[in-house]
């Protein structure tokens, strides 16, 4: 499917393994074979930024990124391009984190043509969250929002138009946000 691969960022902690959207079946929410868990729901259905999200439940917010560089898609992906062609790409995985513990895992794909004009900031984001950029930026819409259930928990995958390019993003939740979230409810008032 690939001729090149994103190569692995240096990092001197133990990282997760980058999630790969391209590794699942997506579907709409409402023909997904097994429907995921209220709990899961809430996030695969969270209609702001997620960056945001993360940040109001930890101080220790943090982006790692696990790997980026250049791809080429053999087999277009739905919901990205209407390319027939094999597809040049910029790709990014980065573990969204709280403290050295991974949340979510997310996968985002720029087509090489969009980086090279328009969405060149993107290459620069380094440990900068994509989210903050794109729910800062005037225009920014999104459809094609998809949902796959993994080894490990549900996912979900978002076409996002950023200056009349497209961005597709995939972003993996992980247990252990469950497990932080469900201690925080429970420890309310």
């Amino acid at each position: 499917m690939t001729l090149a691969h994103p190569q692995p960022a240096t990092a001197s902690r133990a990282a997760p393994e980058p999630a790969d959207m391209r590794q699942y079946d997506w579907y709409d929410l409402s023909t997904v074979p097994d429907q995921p868990s209220a709990d899961w729901r809430y996030w695969l259905q969270l209609p702001g930024s997620l960056t945001q999200a993360l940040r109001d439940r930890t101080p220790a917010f943090s982006v790692r990124v696990l790997a980026e560089g250049e791809l080429t898609l053999e087999t277009p992906l739905a919901a990205f391009t209407e390319q027939a062609d094999a597809c040049h790409c910029w790709s990014r995985q980065v573990a969204l984190c709280h403290g050295d513990t991974p949340w979510v895992l997310a996968h985002t794909l720029v087509t090489r043509a969009s980086l090279n004009g328009s969405l060149s900031a993107l290459s620069q984001l380094k440990t900068r969250p994509l989210g903050e950029l794109l729910f800062t930026t005037p225009g920014v819409r999104k459809d094609q929002q998809q949902i796959t259930r993994t080894q490990d928990g549900w996912g979900r995958r978002t076409r996002y138009w950023l200056h009349g390019a497209p961005v597709l993003v995939a972003e993996f939740f992980m247990e252990a946000l469950l497990s932080h979230e469900h201690q925080r409810l429970t420890a309310l008032p």
